[in-house]
């Protein structure tokens, strides 16, 4: 119901708190459906709006301190609508990865995130996580969410698997999942079972919300730092909650742009690893429900950035926003050139100098692919 309270778990410990439980495994009840798996529905809302998420092995009193097995990252955007156990199977590439064995902040490593019902062979060398999905039916052990990478300390991160069945193992006693550490051992026994003092769990960080006398909802990333005053980074990024169209209803976790040509840009549109284009069968759009800010945006800025988030400065990019922008994503145009004033790379600061004209092309037309941008469209 609309105001109701609900009584959640916190973890103010690991990777820098502000953590909120979202699920945990049952080591009383036998797991075998992974239809059955999802977030409780009072905290669905948490998982819509997260920032990021993080993995771990927990005891009977929730501390994650003593497994000594969690893993961070910003969270998926199918794991916002869905619990990662109900994917069919899903290898999530390239993706920023923190453990315990990384210390410090921010992300230096990246990694695969392995989710979904799917089965697999579990005499893979290498590890478990690192094991291919198999043909229907044809593994051994039933569903798994995992991380591994070249760069991931697999001693150091959670591993859940079983948790879809299988009638291998319901003679070897694992009837509640398997819970333990990616790097234990390549081969899963009865010791590695899920219990009420190794449970895997999901907890999520939602972004920071601007807390000043301002009382109206900020409806972008430069009125959100301007309300947090003394409190707003100047370097770097930061995910705050926006109200875009000004319903605090609809708040919108917007990740913001603090550190070049005055800070305060919005993220609206990336190229998201997660979510393929072409097998979502949807053509390409601003990020959802950020389009309110781009019809009222006077700049855009564009650029690469790089696994850990950070801008490219050398790839960025400014000018006005193009009228046909605010209608539609670029690549949703049919193909245009259009001659803006434009900033590059480290020359790009709040002044505007330097500014000089550029010819910006865009569409999802074909066009002489050798010759790069200044390439000829094709008809």
């Amino acid at each position: 119901a609309a105001g109701a309270v609900v009584a959640v778990e916190c973890d103010q410990i690991n990777d820098g708190g502000g953590w909120t439980l979202l699920y945990e495994t049952d080591g009383h009840a036998t797991q075998r459906s992974a239809d059955a798996l999802a977030y409780p529905v009072a905290l669905e809302s948490l998982a819509f709006g997260a920032s990021h998420v993080l993995l771990a092995l927990r005891d009977a009193d929730g501390d994650a301190s003593g497994h000594g097995a969690w893993a961070s990252m910003p969270m998926p955007a199918t794991w916002r609508s869905a619990h990662p156990a109900t994917a069919a199977s899903a290898d999530l590439a390239n993706w920023p990865i923190r453990t315990p064995a990384d210390g410090g902040a921010g992300y230096t490593n990246t990694g695969t995130i392995r989710y979904g019902r799917a089965s697999f062979v579990d005499t893979d060398a290498g590890g478990l996580c690192d094991a291919a999905w198999a043909a229907a039916d044809d593994g051994d052990v039933f569903g798994r969410v995992c991380v591994t990478g070249a760069d991931i300390d697999s001693d150091a991160t959670p591993f859940w698997a079983d948790f879809n069945g299988g009638a291998t193992h319901a003679g070897a006693g694992r009837v509640r999942g398997v819970c333990r550490k990616e790097g234990d051992s390549d081969s899963v026994d009865a010791a590695d079972e899920c219990s009420t003092d190794k449970a895997w769990t999901i907890a999520v960080r939602l972004p920071v919300t601007p807390s000043t006398g301002d009382t109206a909802p900020p409806r972008s990333c430069a009125q959100a730092l301007r309300q947090m005053g003394d409190d707003a980074p100047t370097d770097g990024a930061v995910d705050v909650l926006i109200a875009p169209d000004g319903d605090t209803s609809r708040m919108l976790a917007a990740h913001c742009e603090a550190s070049f040509a005055g800070g305060g840009w919005t993220r609206v549109a990336h190229t998201d690893p997660s979510v393929r284009i072409a097998d979502a069968g949807r053509e390409v759009d601003y990020l959802p429900g950020t389009h309110a800010v781009v019809r009222r945006s006077s700049e855009v800025m564009i650029g690469f950035t790089a696994a850990d988030g950070t801008l490219d400065e050398a790839s960025l990019v400014r000018f006005a926003m193009p009228p046909e922008w605010r209608l539609a994503h670029p690549a949703r145009h049919a193909q245009r050139d259009v001659v803006v004033a434009a900033t590059m790379g480290s020359e790009t600061d709040a002044t505007g100098e330097a500014a000089a004209p550029m010819t910006l092309r865009f569409g999802r037309a074909a066009f002489e692919s050798a010759d790069g941008c200044s390439g000829e469209w094709l008809d």
